[in-house]
């Protein structure tokens, strides 16, 4: 089974402060589509991390913006999924990657990856002929009730 490779292309990181100077909004577009989250179950837990955790951990690392920016509290991760073809995909097979979200966690960018503090959404994939993953991170507004 082949491992992870990064692509040759870089992620694009895109970062919004609001007027305070705090990062309110994070993009990163990966030039990529994840591993299947069947292809992950099916490995032995050393191979998991070997071809999964860790090329994702030093690729986001190497490639995000000096200072590496982060949002604080809580926040919605929307994944959107661009597929290269049409051929029928369970989507959250895909956007639920457990390492994509704990990469994200390790590196600062978001606060924690649980459900208390970061809501995921997935939207239907679109089927525009290319592979990629655009990743939109969001501060969300709490509002007093």
């Amino acid at each position: 089974m082949r491992g992870f490779v990064a692509p040759p292309a870089d992620p694009k990181w895109t970062v919004l402060k609001d007027a305070t100077g705090a990062v309110c909004h994070i993009s990163i577009e990966l030039p990529c589509l994840p591993p299947s989250k069947n292809t992950y179950l099916r490995m032995h837990w050393a191979s998991q991390q070997r071809y999964f955790f860790k090329p994702y951990e030093a690729w986001f690392g190497v490639h995000a913006p000096a200072g590496r920016p982060g949002i604080k509290g809580r926040v919605k991760v929307k994944i959107q999924l661009h597929f290269p073809d049409e051929r029928n995909r369970d989507e959250l097979n895909y956007a639920a990657f457990p390492p994509l979200m704990d990469c994200l966690q390790k590196l600062s960018v978001i606060e924690n990856d649980s459900h208390k503090k970061c809501r995921p959404e997935v939207p239907a994939p679109i089927k525009d002929g290319t592979a990629r993953t655009v990743i939109w991170i969001s501060k969300e507004v709490e509002v007093d009730v």
